[in-house]
């Protein structure tokens, strides 16, 4: 899980909730949450500025979802 989505669960925002905030399509959200993208420089900005984070700390996977002993 990315601190991302950790961050959108924080507010209990869906993802659809969030890409209307960002101006972007949930699909994009959930392909960014799952690492499967690299955001632009302006999404990046609106990330940074919407959640007070920076983009690259967000976008970072954590240990959240990683089972133990792996």
């Amino acid at each position: 899980m990315t601190k991302l989505k950790q961050e959108r669960l924080k507010r209990n925002m869906s993802l659809r909730q969030l890409a209307v905030i960002l101006n972007l399509s949930f699909q994009y959200v959930s392909l960014l949450e799952n690492g499967k993208r690299k955001p632009s420089f302006d999404v990046s900005a609106n990330l940074k500025l919407f959640f007070g984070i920076p983009a690259d700390i967000l976008l970072a996977i954590t240990n959240d979802d990683v089972p133990i002993g792996s």
